[in-house]
C-alpha cells in the first residue's frame, strides 16, 4: 500500500447539488427529519422518567460524584473543568 505523504481530505463545496453552507444545512435538516423518528410522546415520556430520576440526587451526590473523576482525563471535556 502506498500512502501519500502530506495529504489532506477537502471539504466538499456541494452536497446534493447545493452550495452554500445555509442551503446544506437546510437539506441535511429536512433529510433528517424524514429518515429519523421523532415521537413526541416518546420524548416527554423520557423527559418525565429522566426528571424522576434526577430528583433522586442532590447536592452530596454531585459532590461525591465529582471527587471520584480522575484528574486530568480528557474525553471531549477535561475533567478539570467540572472539579475546578
Amino acid at each position: 500500500m502506498v500512502r501519500m505523504k502530506n495529504s489532506k481530505a477537502g471539504i466538499c463545496d456541494i452536497v446534493d447539488g447545493v452550495g452554500n453552507s445555509s442551503d446544506i444545512a437546510s437539506s441535511f435538516a429536512y433529510k433528517y427529519e424524514e429518515y429519523v423518528p421523532y415521537d413526541h410522546d416518546d420524548m416527554a415520556t423520557f423527559k418525565v422518567e429522566i426528571m424522576s430520576a434526577v430528583d433522586e440526587y442532590n447536592e452530596e451526590c454531585v459532590v461525591e460524584a465529582g471527587n471520584s473523576l480522575k484528574r486530568r482525563k480528557n474525553d471531549g471535556l477535561s475533567t478539570d473543568h467540572v472539579i475546578n
